[in-house]
């Protein structure tokens, strides 16, 4: 039997991957995608494991609205389909910061401000924040200082009540290193912030998202299928997987960059994508989960600065998260 060339291999079943696959299959009359996924489940660090299935999260289940938005077009892209009834979803609004045994509560779009600077630094950090406003949100941001490493562009102490504000902020944004990130980067992940991030059960409506037509047909999926090299010969890439070799004539890598280093050749990288990947690593998330069976009263997210934890609730206040 003649072994198949799809016309679009993705590697990677997480949110990008899946999204991907989506719009080619739904826009693509007759196109034949692969994914491979190297876990078991959909999802990639949104995904859920554990409990019930939709219950339990182990990665970063909170999107921004922009990236909703996207991934709303991309489950119905056509009017007349109906909504996935599978995919629930809450936004968050309220913050909750931890000092003294009690929570004081923030809506979300006031948190990187003044009284976000106030509730988690104290009226020190609240006065210090006029300067975080006019490196960030200048009325008109030059292009060098935005291009800038916030550690180069920052003019003072890093011990600054607000600096130390901005640290404990970062870590929502998914940010790794306040300092070495740009001015723009920070920029941007606040404003998405302060709209409210949203979460849901979103490896049930991947789940049920490819079993939709013409979606069903379009896309063969592979779990638990590590890639162990990829190769270009001709026109075509050789995709060898612990389930077999794959050949295609496109491949969309839909993976951190940190993990395609084990498989891709540098060759075939983007030089700016791969000095980059080559001078940054990946940071560890360590989530421990906890059910709380009796109802309590919790922001959706809730700082605990001592410990350098931030405390996600879900599921109507049922579900408790321990982000480290």
């Amino acid at each position: 039997m003649k072994e198949p060339i799809y016309d679009v291999a993705i590697a990677g079943a997480g949110i990008s991957g899946l999204l991907a696959a989506a719009r080619l299959g739904e826009s693509i009359p007759d196109i034949n995608i692969i994914v491979v996924e190297k876990e078991q489940v959909l999802g990639g660090r949104l995904r859920t494991n554990g409990g019930e299935a939709g219950s339990w999260s182990c990665g970063l289940n909170a999107v921004s609205s922009e990236l909703y938005e996207f991934a709303c077009k991309s489950f119905n892209l056509h009017e007349d389909k109906e909504d996935l009834p599978s995919f629930v979803n809450e936004t968050q609004s309220k913050i909750g910061i931890l000092s003294g045994g009690k929570i004081a509560n923030i809506d979300v779009a006031d948190v990187y401000g003044r009284q976000g600077a106030r509730k988690l630094g104290g009226i020190t950090a609240q006065k210090s924040w006029d300067k975080v406003e006019d490196l960030l949100f200048p009325h008109d941001l030059a292009h060098d200082t935005a291009s800038q490493a916030m550690g180069k562009a920052w003019k003072h102490t890093r011990k600054n009540p607000a600096a130390i504000v901005m640290e404990h902020f970062a870590c929502s944004f998914g940010v790794a290193d306040l300092w070495q990130s740009t001015v723009q980067a920070i920029r941007e992940r606040s404003k998405a912030f302060q709209q409210g991030s949203i979460t849901g059960e979103w490896e049930r409506a991947f789940s049920d998202l490819l079993n939709r037509e013409p979606l069903k047909s379009a896309i063969s999926l592979k779990t638990n299928c590590h890639i162990i090299e990829a190769k270009r010969i001709g026109d075509i890439w050789k995709i060898e997987t612990e389930q077999g070799t794959f050949s295609t004539e496109n491949l969309i890598v839909a993976q951190a960059p940190w993990v395609a280093l084990d498989w891709l050749a540098k060759e075939y990288w983007p030089v700016p994508l791969l000095d980059l990947t080559l001078k940054t690593k990946p940071v560890s998330l360590v989530a421990l989960t906890s059910e709380i069976e009796e109802y309590v009263e919790l922001p959706d997210l809730t700082y605990i600065t001592s410990e350098k934890t931030i405390v996600s609730v879900r599921g109507k206040k049922k579900f408790a998260l321990k982000h480290f």
